[in-house]
């Protein structure tokens, strides 16, 4: 039996992931020779700067470090994030109640969605999924 026959007919009517037909239209620019700066999920065009592949390469040798971080985001990350606000912004704010810490902006963007969906539902009933999604919106669930 193929994949194709084992992905259930709600899953094989969702739209296609948007990133990988991100990349395949990268792709095609420059097969078709096109210069292309690729930000479509956020890449860079250039290789780091020489203290962040430092501490990288220093970070790889710990091994306080060989354990996936905490989910709620270590606390140093998250009180280096309210002190960037605090700098270039001008806005205080708690760390431990006014943060999230994401492993990309997909997952940030989901985990508002799912904060706010019940709330949102609750107020604009199914017009919110037209609204947000167009006619393309499909559910899994």
């Amino acid at each position: 039996m193929s994949n194709a026959a084992l992905i259930s007919q709600r899953a094989a009517g969702l739209p296609g992931n948007p990133f990988a037909e991100a990349d395949a239209r990268v792709a095609a620019a420059i097969a078709a020779g096109e210069d292309v700066i690729d930000l479509s999920k956020g890449n860079p065009d250039g290789q780091p700067p020489a203290f962040v592949q430092d501490a990288l390469a220093h970070a790889a040798h710990d091994p306080s470090l060989f354990r996936y971080p905490s989910f709620d985001g270590l606390p140093e990350y998250l009180n280096a994030i309210a002190g960037w606000y605090e700098s270039k912004h001008g806005v205080s704010v708690d760390p431990a109640t006014q943060l999230l810490a994401t492993s990309g902006s997909s997952v940030g963007i989901a985990t508002v969605i799912q904060a706010l969906w019940v709330t949102l539902q609750n107020v604009y009933g199914g017009r919110l999924a037209r609204w947000i999604c167009g006619w393309e919106c499909r559910s899994v669930g």
